[in-house]
């Protein structure tokens, strides 16, 4: 199944690409991390294949928290600009985060005072995109509640309340699903 088929796409850096190489993708191993890391509950998982996705996620850290962007990306909505670059590194935080091995707790400390960094915050301010992945990081690193909850505030602020429901934009269905689960 799921598991046994993406452990066939490992490169040898510890990540996972789409296509096989010698270097991972950063969306996708951050991808592949935290829904390996959320099916330890129910199946067994090899502990050093997210180990080693985890180190190579860390290794693409750069000094300022955030994370080396990937030169081709299939998921587009993260790439270029601010907020995209603040997307990712949202991303790639609940990924370590869902991980939780003791060996990312510096790049989390990093990775949340990026994203905690008011000049960056004020930048999605008012894109939920970025902002609801950010809120549901941030909740899952001790000490940054405060600042999840501010954007927790924001985003309910930013919902479009039409129809049975509120949601939100852009991509509705996705940012919906990151802004409920940063409001849970």
């Amino acid at each position: 199944p799921g598991p046994q088929r993406q452990l066939t796409f490992p490169p040898d850096a510890g990540g996972f690409a789409a296509f096989g190489g010698p270097e991972g993708s950063l969306w996708l191993t951050a991808f592949v991390l935290s829904t390996f890391s959320g099916a330890r509950e129910v199946r067994d998982i090899d502990e050093s294949v997210l180990e080693k996705a985890a180190s190579m996620l860390v290794s693409r850290q750069n000094n300022d928290g955030s994370f080396q962007l990937d030169d081709f990306l299939i998921h587009t909505e993260m790439a270029g600009g601010v907020a995209n670059e603040y997307a990712m590194a949202a991303y790639v935080t609940k990924a370590l985060a869902d991980y939780g091995g003791g060996e990312v707790a510096d790049a989390l400390v990093l990775a949340a005072g990026f994203l905690e960094q008011s000049s960056r915050l004020s930048g999605v301010a008012d894109n939920p995109y970025p902002l609801s992945i950010a809120a549901g990081a941030l909740f899952k690193i001790p000490g940054y509640e405060a600042t999840a909850e501010v954007m927790v505030d924001r985003l309910l602020k930013l919902a479009i309340d039409e129809g049975p429901g509120i949601h939100w934009e852009p991509f509705p269905v996705e940012t919906t699903g990151y802004a409920a689960i940063a409001l849970l």
